[in-house]
């Protein structure tokens, strides 16, 4: 099987928040050498779909996709309970597989518009997630996030 190689730059703060993440990381025995601080710089993609098809920066964006989707698909087997369905009947079942697909809907709706207004507005996912909340009665910031504390969550 023929495969192709391709090697983009990244942009340099997206590389040195690679390098900034392997540095911080806290098991010593992955100590980051000089070739893999430098590889950091760079986003490998192999693949076996020709350049006439999918130039560089299409696959680029192609695997960015893929990977999202991939993602989704973890996400809702892993915390959404896909594998547990109520088959006691015919019409459970259908119930069942309906409102578990309308709620991965709802979900991937949310998160999207999470990741629109942390792009948007610069603030981090949590001071979004905050501010998206900021309307429901019993809001407050849950105690395992001390963004609010650093960065003033008092969103206008």
């Amino acid at each position: 099987m023929r495969a192709r190689l391709v090697a983009l730059p990244a942009p340099e703060a997206v590389a040195n928040e690679r390098r900034r993440r392997a540095r911080a990381n806290r098991d010593q025995r992955l100590n980051p050498g000089r070739e893999h601080l430098f590889l950091m710089g760079w986003s490998i993609f192999l693949t076996n779909v020709s350049r006439e098809v999918w130039p560089a920066q299409s696959l680029a964006m192609v695997y960015r996709l893929r990977w999202r989707i991939e993602i989704i698909f973890k996400a809702w087997k892993s915390h959404l309970g896909l594998r547990q369905f109520n088959a006691r009947s015919a019409s459970l079942l259908r119930l069942s597989v309906m409102t578990k697909l309308l709620f991965c809907v709802s979900v991937y709706r949310f998160c999207q518009a999470l990741e629109l207004l942390v792009r948007a507005s610069g603030m981090s996912a949590c001071c979004a997630w905050h501010a998206l909340l900021a309307n429901a009665p019993a809001c407050s910031p849950p105690p395992f996030c001390n963004c609010h504390l650093s960065n003033g969550w008092n969103i206008t």
